[in-house]
């Protein structure tokens, strides 16, 4: 497992995810159950258009996200979107030049200049290469075509929005969380799955309109704060209905309680 940083057990990591009422605003907290089981609950609660249910269902419970394959031997090529930066953690391993923000996987190229793509969020295919370490070789590196940001404050008693990309086109989104990082590749058009799962289930909707963001309150409680949280989304286009894309992942540590709160503006 390839993590941004080493996340300590928490006395929290098992407080049930508490929807806050229909529409893309819920409480945040981690549900005990599979994450097939948590997406097609939340959706029924939270997707009220029945067309969007049957679409959103449809494509959650056909996708490999939901029950992932590990890589197998010889089939070592992986594409993931995220950002890059470079590698300034002591290891034994050499080969990498940089690691894949909020995740941590290392990355190398042969062929193109990673620097001049650092802190871009991309869309990477690579193949698995290093003696000491798995260290991925970037091949080709192009525009993220499934994103996902995140804003606000992420502290007790505050908001944080996130939202799947791009909006403005005719699609539907999912998003989770997790308590952990992860790396497994599912394929050249889904992509990497890069939290760990099962985890919990934040909400979906239409990627256009007011519909396209998860609003989310953290709650008031001061024993999550050190809690270490891993985001990452996915998307497909309606009309007709396309393959699901699988999101760079975000992640953030929830901090002490010091005002003030700042409203969400992505």
């Amino acid at each position: 497992m390839n993590r941004a940083r080493e996340s300590a057990s928490h006395p929290t990591d098992r407080k049930q995810l508490d929807s806050m009422g229909s529409g893309h605003r819920c409480s945040l907290g981690i549900i005990e159950t599979t994450a097939a089981h948590s997406a097609l609950l939340a959706a029924e609660q939270i997707v009220e258009d029945p067309v969007s249910l049957t679409l959103l269902t449809a494509a959650l419970a056909s996708a490999p996200l939901l029950t992932p394959t590990p890589l197998a031997a010889g089939d070592a090529v992986a594409t993931f979107t995220g950002t890059l930066v470079p590698d300034t953690l002591p290891s034994i391993c050499q080969e990498g030049s940089h690691r894949l923000a909020c995740n941590g996987a290392r990355i190398k190229s042969t062929s193109l200049d990673l620097e001049q793509l650092e802190g871009k969020l991309m869309k990477f295919e690579a193949v698995l290469a290093g003696v000491e370490c798995d260290i991925w070789n970037v091949l080709s590196a192009t525009p993220a075509s499934a994103t996902l940001v995140s804003c606000g404050t992420p502290i007790p008693g505050c908001p944080v929005r996130f939202r799947v990309g791009p909006t403005g086109v005719i699609g539907q989104y999912f998003l989770f969380g997790a308590v952990d990082s992860a790396f497994v590749p599912l394929g050249p058009t889904l992509g990497t799955q890069l939290i760990e799962l099962p985890g919990f289930f934040l909400g979906s909707g239409p990627t256009f309109g007011d519909g396209s963001a998860v609003d989310v309150a953290i709650p008031n409680d001061l024993g999550l704060v050190g809690l270490d949280l891993w985001f990452q989304g996915g998307r497909f286009d309606i009309g007709p209905v396309g393959p699901i894309e699988l999101t760079n992942a975000v992640c953030f540590t929830i901090g002490p309680p010091l005002p003030p709160c700042f409203n969400p503006d992505c």
